[in-house]
């Protein structure tokens, strides 16, 4: 499926959704095209949900681990709208040798995926 949309952050919308890429196009060519409007139209692939999709809410949390201080953070909502399209799962986003970086639905579930992958580092580290 595809959208063509306008604007940003408070001025955005969504003009109409279309079933394929040429007809978006082809909407956005003649919205583009036509001086009334203003706004500048664009064409945007967006997913579908399947019946079997897990639809329950994903706020989206990102939380860090400071391995050296054990000290944990993290924000609630983020960059991305979360959808049923994302990881089940907590999912490591980046690590380095002082931070662990992870992205979960619920701060629970992102505080221990931080402390798991941490004991699994420090175990690592000694040879365990």
């Amino acid at each position: 499926m595809w959208i063509v949309t306008s604007g940003e952050y408070s001025n955005y919308r969504v003009h109409c959704i279309c079933r394929d890429q040429d007809t978006a196009n082809e909407i956005v060519k003649r919205m583009n095209n036509a001086t009334h409007f203003g706004d500048e139209f664009t064409a945007t692939e967006i997913p579908c949900l399947d019946p079997g999709d897990d639809l329950s809410p994903h706020v989206g949390v990102e939380a860090w681990l400071d391995r050296e201080t054990g000290q944990v953070g993290h924000s609630i909502g983020d960059d991305e709208v979360r959808g049923p399209w994302k990881p089940r799962e907590p999912s490591i986003v980046d690590e380095t040798e002082r931070y662990i970086h992870v992205s979960a639905r619920t701060l629970d579930e992102a505080i221990k995926a931080l402390h798991d992958r941490h004991a699994f580092l420090k175990a690592q580290e000694h040879g365990l």
